[in-house]
């Protein structure tokens, strides 16, 4: 006698379907997409000192910029989360990381 095992289902957390593990993954990257992180294409922006909500983080300011170009189209940034996002969107790091220590400028000359 040949005893079948039944397939486990699994629920879908946002959804609430049963899938497969295999069919859940599957299920989850094409219906339920990570949100893209806002991004900007180019550094002009406005100040604006209307009372506004950041974009990024949701929270209501007094002073916020005005971005048109980015991934999300016209957005407005808190002075806060400005930085974090100039970093993310382009890739400002420290010239330290990348410095040769060591150089051998004139290493078999001799001292006086």
């Amino acid at each position: 006698m040949d005893t079948v095992k039944p397939k486990k289902l699994f629920p879908c957390k946002i959804c609430g379907e049963k899938f497969g593990r295999n069919q859940l993954k599957k299920h989850r990257k094409v219906k339920h997409p990570q949100p893209v992180p806002l991004l900007l294409i180019s550094k002009r922006g406005v100040r604006v000192n209307e009372r506004m909500s950041c974009d990024s983080c949701k929270v209501y300011r007094d002073l916020l910029w005005r971005y048109n170009e980015s991934n999300k189209g016209v957005v407005h940034i808190c002075t806060l989360c400005k930085p974090k996002l100039f970093d993310r969107s382009f890739n400002k790091l420290d010239a330290l990381n990348f410095a040769k220590s060591g150089g051998g400028f004139e290493t078999k000359r001799s001292k006086y």
